[in-house]
């Protein structure tokens, strides 16, 4: 890939990468010419301080390292435009050669998942000598450009070798693919997921037709069928009512949520992997227990492990409202370790089910 100085200035500097203030120089700017070399005439333009410095830095390093560094980039998967978004992240900072060496010298991806304490930051950080400030902005990186690539999955591919984009899995690492989740990801698929609209409207028509049974006069005008940790939804709100008149049993209510999950889990059997989990989430007035969004949660996992083909699935902090203690820290755990109920509670923290 040939860069020209037009491509720097032109180009590099106007990707959506926040302006680092102190890199700014207010009011100040240069005046520089440039001509390719088969052209006669120079160019004359002027310069921010911010752009100046981005080039400057992309001018210093050594043109054989920053032509293997990007080779390595080009080798993951990456588009050109992708890459030249994850360059105009690197030029923020005095680190552009380094990074480039770093690219030359990637670390395993058993050295990477044994990073101590599990913080990949502080790894990095260790072991190459980065700036803190640019690794975290790596670990964030997330490319505007199509094929979509999340947070965390550019940051395996700069720093583990062999690392690619997946043809499975998020990432591929010397063939096992790995599917990457930053904070506050769900856990949904490509395949086998229905729209919640669609579960929405079974839970209203289920309801009612369990109201209109128990005889009750209930307002249920723009009812809330979502379940969280502060809050169980509407079919909890009036599911003691409808089964205390004796005409609805707990096995009705069970049934609700089933027909309505059925809705987004597209590939879920309602005989066998929905209602076993939710009979033993309801009480017998067929109320949500403490254990249900656990149970939820579970079962969400293993159908979403069963739909894709990835090898391992790795959560990852990826944002400062993840919390600092999180920030930077990952839990990888084996597609046989979910499907066998092992491990499953460690990533509860980092995934949202719903």
């Amino acid at each position: 890939m040939q860069w020209s100085l037009e491509d720097i200035y032109k180009k590099q500097v106007r990707g959506k990468i926040p302006p680092r203030r102190h890199l700014r120089v207010l009011g100040e700017a240069y005046d520089v010419r440039y001509k390719k070399e088969n052209e006669a005439e120079f160019t004359d333009i002027k310069v921010d301080d911010e752009s100046f410095q981005k080039a400057a830095r992309y001018l210093k390093a050594d043109k054989d390292l920053v032509s293997a560094g990007i080779s390595k980039l080009q080798q993951t998967g990456l588009t050109d435009q992708q890459i030249k978004q994850l360059l105009n992240t690197v030029y923020n900072y005095d680190d552009t050669e380094r990074f480039f060496a770093v690219l030359n010298n990637q670390m395993s991806a058993s050295d990477f998942f044994n990073a101590p304490n599990k913080d990949i930051i502080q790894l990095v950080v260790d072991r190459y000598g980065l700036d803190e400030d640019l690794v975290l902005d790596l670990l964030q990186f997330e490319p505007a450009t199509k094929p979509s690539t999340g947070k965390g999955e550019t940051f395996m591919m700069i720093f583990i070798d062999g690392a690619k984009k997946g043809s499975v899995g998020d990432v591929d690492i010397n063939g096992i693919e790995y599917e990457i989740k930053g904070s506050g990801a769900r856990i949904r698929g490509q395949r086998g997921f229905g729209a919640q609209t669609t579960a929405a409207r079974k839970f209203l028509s289920g309801i009612k037709e369990l109201i209109q049974r128990a005889g009750l006069d209930l307002d249920i005008k723009n009812p809330n069928f979502n379940i969280g940790p502060k809050y169980n939804g509407f079919i909890d709100q009036v599911a003691n009512e409808l089964v205390q008149t004796g005409k609805v049993t707990k096995e009705d209510i069970a049934r609700v949520y089933a027909d309505g999950l059925k809705e987004v889990y597209e590939n879920a059997d309602i005989q066998n992997d929905l209602l076993p989990w939710l009979m033993s989430s309801l009480n017998e007035n067929g109320n949500i227990t403490e254990n249900f969004l656990e149970n939820y949660f579970d079962f969400a996992l293993k159908y979403y492990t069963n739909t894709e083909n990835f090898n391992y699935l790795v959560t990852i902090g990826t944002t400062r409202n993840s919390g600092l203690k999180r920030l930077g820290k990952f839990e990888i755990v084996s597609r046989e370790d979910i499907l066998n109920s092992l491990k499953v509670r460690v990533v509860m923290i980092k995934l949202r089910a719903f």
